[in-house]
């Protein structure tokens, strides 16, 4: 998860530990890029804005990278507003902050199986 608000990392993690999953959670872009090379999550969680870059870059650089390229982002933000139509293709799925945690929870759990998105978020 890349997420820069510690309130909000703090109410996913906690919600996606419930449901038995492993959260690595990172505050800035670039360090959260260099943990998912290194981890290799099922599932990215990635909020638009953040305090070193724009999340949107960070959603290119993955799409990018042959290591995490086919690795599910889901965009959690407020900015959904950033992603361009280019951009939207790149994500698995877009969660408008604020959320329901069922919402993301289900989000999550499909992005993992290897499902396909829900059509609405």
């Amino acid at each position: 998860m890349i997420e820069d608000e510690p309130v909000v990392a703090e109410m996913m993690r906690a919600a996606l530990e419930r449901q038995g999953y492993v959260v690595h959670w990172q505050a800035e872009g670039r360090v959260g890029l260099q943990a998912a090379a290194a981890i290799a999550p099922r599932v990215i969680v990635l909020d638009l804005l953040l305090p070193d870059c724009d999340g949107v870059d960070v959603l290119r650089a993955i799409d990018l990278s042959p290591a995490l390229a086919h690795i599910p982002v889901i965009v959690c933000s407020a900015a959904t507003w950033k992603l361009a139509p280019e951009d939207r293709l790149l994500a698995w799925s877009a969660i408008r902050k604020p959320f329901r945690v069922g919402l993301l929870l289900d989000a999550v759990q499909r992005a993992a199986a290897g499902l396909p998105p829900p059509e609405q978020l």
